[in-house]
């Protein structure tokens, strides 16, 4: 990273692994104490919104975008008029088993634009199923779950579905197995 990003740590939220000693405390737990989600293995960013672009922060704190499909095309076109500038997405590139195809899963919101890192995760996430940061003009969802399939969108956001933990049977009821692999 450059100079002045030398001594910045990825200031993103880290997710804690779950363990047998835990169970009691989760249980003991207010109501809004935690919230469990599928697992996704995919390389961490945060998903900056300039106006103009998008860039991907890595771990490092390195920006990249990414790649166009179609020469002098953004690739995240799809999504630009759809987001406030300034808005900071937290989320992972990961793989979509089924499609064999990159997609972005979002799971907190940083800056909507004004920060809200600082909140409880609840209220982080309340941005994100709301869209907070969605512009006045935005005519379509930028989570479409057609985009996912759509070929010609390089990378499609998908956000993270996350339920409180007494919803536990929720969430499980969303796994399915396929060929011996959970999806």
């Amino acid at each position: 990273p450059s100079a002045a990003l030398a001594n910045v740590t990825f200031t993103g939220c880290m997710p804690v692994n779950f363990s047998r000693h835990n169970i009691e405390e989760v249980q003991r737990s207010p109501d809004n104490g935690y919230f469990l989600s599928e697992k996704t293995d995919g390389v961490r960013h945060f998903m900056m919104f300039t106006g103009k672009t998008v860039v991907l922060i890595d771990r490092a704190m390195r920006g990249k975008q990414p790649i166009p499909k179609e020469r002098g095309k953004d690739p995240m076109a799809h999504v630009l008029p759809l987001m406030k500038a300034g808005t900071v997405l937290d989320g992972e590139v990961v793989m979509h088993r089924r499609l064999r195809r990159p997609v972005f899963i979002v799971f907190d919101v940083m800056f909507v634009p004004q920060p809200v890192l600082q909140l409880p995760f609840e209220q982080r996430l309340m941005h994100l199923r709301k869209a907070t940061f969605r512009t006045p003009t935005a005519n379509r969802d930028m989570f479409d779950p057609k985009a996912v399939t759509n070929p010609s969108i390089p990378l499609p956001l998908v956000r993270k579905n996350f339920v409180k933990r007494q919803e536990l049977d929720s969430l499980l009821s969303k796994v399915t197995e396929e060929k011996g692999m959970r999806s």
